[in-house]
């Protein structure tokens, strides 16, 4: 366990930005009034809306991996 990996985030968004890009409510700290606050936060931030827009494009194309054409591969070279 000592060896493990210490990460700051436990969001995949923040783990994939590297960064404290989307908040964290965990446990305790997901109360309605919290969540309500983070969602009011970001509605009246319009650069911070924009930057989280970005940075998900630019997980999806990070993540992208053309699932469906890989899976048809190797159903084809199964066959041959």
């Amino acid at each position: 366990m000592r060896q493990m990996l210490y990460l700051p985030y436990v969001g995949m968004p923040n783990i994939l930005a590297g960064e404290r890009l989307v908040p964290e409510l965990l446990q305790d700290e997901a109360t309605p009034a919290n969540l309500a606050g983070a969602l009011l936060t970001l509605l009246r931030d319009t650069a911070a809306q924009k930057r989280q827009i970005e940075r998900f494009r630019e997980f999806h194309e990070l993540l992208r991996q053309n699932t469906a054409e890989k899976a048809a591969e190797v159903v084809l070279d199964a066959l041959h």
